[in-house]
């Protein structure tokens, strides 16, 4: 989180953050919510949906993973380029569960990118980003993986 303005006359609440920065709320209801662009230039806070079991965003361009934000993480690990796992601070009850997962990078002329759910267990899950263009694993500088029960 880069800045936090407090209220002024017309009170507006000034914060400066990156997308998905985990933002606790103290002038609303429910507690811990997102902080999300909403793709015009402004942004809003999104809460937890009472479903949403776990999240990492972070950057996978680099050989360590350096997380932006989370939610019932315990742990990230580059396995090889473009695997990474995600270790569950809580367990999940079974492996019935989902995951949705999104890469992006900034290099717009090499952008597309194509990831799969390559395991799911009670304590982890695992995904493989592959570069569209020529099929090779291939990290990005923002990966998103969420899941929900």
């Amino acid at each position: 989180l880069a800045s936090i303005t407090d209220p002024g006359s017309d009170g507006n609440l000034s914060v400066a953050a990156i997308e998905g920065t985990n933002v606790l709320s103290t002038g609303e209801s429910g507690g811990t919510k997102f902080l999300r662009e909403d793709g015009d230039g402004s942004c809003s806070f999104q809460a937890i949906p009472s479903t949403f079991s776990g999240l990492v965003v972070f950057n996978g361009s680099s050989s360590t993973p350096t997380a932006l934000a989370s939610f019932n993480v315990a742990s990230l690990a580059r396995n090889a380029t473009g695997k990474y796992t995600v270790n569950w601070d809580t367990d999940f009850s079974n492996t019935n569960y989902y995951v949705l997962a999104q890469a992006s990078d900034t290099d717009v002329a090499d952008n597309d990118r194509i990831l799969t759910v390559r395991s799911i267990a009670v304590g982890s899950t695992t995904v493989l980003i592959r570069n569209n263009s020529s099929a090779a694993t291939d990290g990005a500088e923002h990966i998103t993986i969420a899941a929900f029960t």
